[in-house]
């Protein structure tokens, strides 16, 4: 744009149309934007085989390209068309974790949680038979780096912990809490997952692994509180 330019409300590039519709969005020190895809209502813009592809939107030209394509260990289907659902950047350690349910179905959960280098796009390390939604990176009650993530199958939240060299700590993965009976529905999914402070704020959506209107899927905003005496999640309010 120029001084004489016309204002615009919304911008988009032609090429942001190229991955069809598009789900959650990350950032990254450069302000790259990194963006997955999530097919809305029918299969007709997204295209199966690129389910599990991050794209990223460069900061510099706006222009948007494939980033990089994560493995399948499943491939989507009828009853599950979703491939990546969830993606979080730590700016600490330049890592991306970035969650895929594609090829679960009502009796297997064939998801994974992968964690990759941002600068060399090379997959640190992955976590096999779990399907995940939200995710975000914070710091826990002991000051040690955790990756936070809402489970697709119920209400449960859950975190494992990162180590220098940006691997799991199997070890360390732990419940931290559960969405189940809360809200008006009483069975949300953690869809996003924010920290300020001692504070977790979760909002909470239905997800059942087949495509529905946005309009259709009402969210509710949990926030909790650290309890460091009890050494736990408490609700403080949802709305």
């Amino acid at each position: 744009p120029t001084s004489q330019s016309t204002k615009a409300e919304v911008y988009q590039h032609p090429s942001w149309r190229a991955a069809g519709y598009l789900s959650t969005i990350t950032l990254d020190m450069q302000g790259n934007v990194y963006a997955i895809p999530a097919p809305l209502i029918s299969m007709l813009y997204n295209k199966t085989e690129k389910l599990n592809t991050v794209y990223q939107i460069d900061a510099k030209t706006g222009e948007m390209g494939e980033w990089i394509s994560l493995p399948f260990y499943g491939q989507p289907g009828v009853n599950n068309p979703y491939g990546l659902l969830g993606i979080a950047y730590d700016c600490l350690q330049q890592i991306m974790a970035v969650a895929s349910v594609a090829g679960s179905d009502r009796y297997n959960e064939r998801g994974a949680i992968y964690l990759v280098d941002v600068q060399t796009k090379k997959i640190m390390d992955t976590i096999r038979q779990t399907d995940a939604m939200g995710l975000a990176f914070a710091l826990d009650e002991k000051g040690n780096k955790r990756l936070y993530f809402g489970k697709t199958r119920s209400g449960e939240l859950h975190s494992v912990q990162i180590a220098a060299n940006g691997k799991w700590i199997r070890k360390s993965k732990r419940k931290e809490l559960t969405l189940e009976g809360y809200g008006p529905r009483g069975d949300d999914k953690a869809r996003k997952i924010k920290f300020n402070g001692n504070q977790m704020v979760v909002s909470g959506t239905a997800f059942n692994y087949n495509l529905q209107a946005s309009s259709e899927k009402p969210e509710t905003v949990y926030t909790f509180i650290w309890l460091s005496k009890e050494k736990k999640w408490g609700l403080n309010q949802y709305q």
